[in-house]
């Protein structure tokens, strides 16, 4: 967890981070808008979709992510349109994150409500407000194609590094850093060794956690729970969007409505095997790296100069297209 200690004199901020360490932050800009609600609103949202006691393995919050971009962008010297571009960029999720894409769309696979109202979220919120008073406009940060921050997949990128590092190991997540290097507007590793460590272990964060039985399972319960909620009237659709994480997961414990009280009873449980389980599989968005390095002052796609990692990458993608058949809690 990131932690942020303002000092008395309001001159600059410590924040302190498990994986990246101490920064001094002094631009006024950058404290208002980790002070705004916006931002402090993320500290009630899972990462992973659903809260721990519910999940199989500890979690941690979207702010403790965004922070955490932003941090690894700054330490990379990216300008300070990037660092902010960062900060912000997971500003508009909703609560659950995104097990409200499985509410909407009805199953997994896509995860785009988020990006979809992105700027709409922004354009409503007081950040506009925050950088204006700086004499920064929000379009500078919304229309930049921020190279350092996002990537198309395979490529590796801010956003991607940050959330897969904080479920390695600490030896794995420090080592992979402190191999990152930039090169031409890219993050790119400076060994085919520490590539092929931080590509394998995002592949095991595929098949362990994001696409797994276990997280498949939860999500598509969480999901149909919810449905049935707002059919209820125990939740809004409003709440789901735009609501608390806490205080929604308090309503559902506090509901007098039995089969949510025991779907979430069973989903305290660390596994769920040994439900019953349901014929149509699910497919989870096939979340994977296939970084750069750098060989020979040029840079190298890993999967061309690797076989072997070629030949798991492709296979774990074939894994991932049978989908999951998932636990009938709810």
């Amino acid at each position: 967890m990131a932690e942020y200690q303002n000092n008395t004199k309001g001159e600059k901020v410590k924040i302190t981070d498990g994986i990246y360490g101490t920064f001094s932050i002094g631009e006024p800009v950058i404290i208002d808008l980790i002070n705004s609600p916006a931002m402090q609103r993320l500290k009630d949202i899972s990462q992973l979709g659903i809260p721990d006691r519910y999940y199989h393995l500890k979690g941690f919050s979207r702010y403790d992510h965004s922070i955490g971009v932003f941090l690894l962008l700054r330490s990379h010297k990216a300008s300070i349109a990037e660092q902010i571009a960062g900060l912000i960029h997971d500003i508009s999720h909703t609560p659950f994150s995104h097990v409200i894409d499985w509410v909407i769309n009805g199953k997994g696979g896509e995860e785009l409500h988020q990006d979809d109202r992105h700027a709409e979220f922004l354009h409503n919120s007081e950040i506009p407000g925050i950088l204006a008073s700086y004499g920064i406009s929000i379009d500078v940060i919304l229309e930049n194609d921020f190279g350092l921050l996002e990537r198309e997949i395979p490529d590796i990128c801010a956003d991607r590094i940050d959330y897969a590092l904080r479920e390695f190991s600490n030896d794995d997540a420090h080592y992979c850093l402190n191999h990152l290097t930039v090169r031409n507007g890219s993050f790119a590793f400076d060994t085919m060794r520490s590539a092929r460590l931080f590509a394998i272990r995002f592949l095991e964060r595929q098949e362990r956690n994001w696409g797994s039985y276990e997280a498949t399972s939860r999500y598509k319960n969480f999901a149909e729970m919810f449905r049935y909620a707002v059919e209820s009237n125990i939740l809004s659709i409003e709440e789901l969007l735009n609501g608390k994480e806490t205080a929604i997961i308090e309503k559902l414990e506090s509901a007098e409505d039995w089969r949510i009280r025991l779907a979430l009873f069973k989903m305290t449980a660390k596994s769920l095997d040994g439900h019953p389980i349901r014929e149509t599989p699910e497919i989870k968005k096939f979340r994977h790296v296939d970084p750069l390095f750098v060989l020979h002052r040029k840079l190298v796609r890993l999967s061309d100069a690797d076989p072997g990692f070629k030949e798991l990458l492709e296979a774990a993608r074939e894994r991932n297209k049978k989908g999951v058949r998932t636990a009938i809690i709810f």
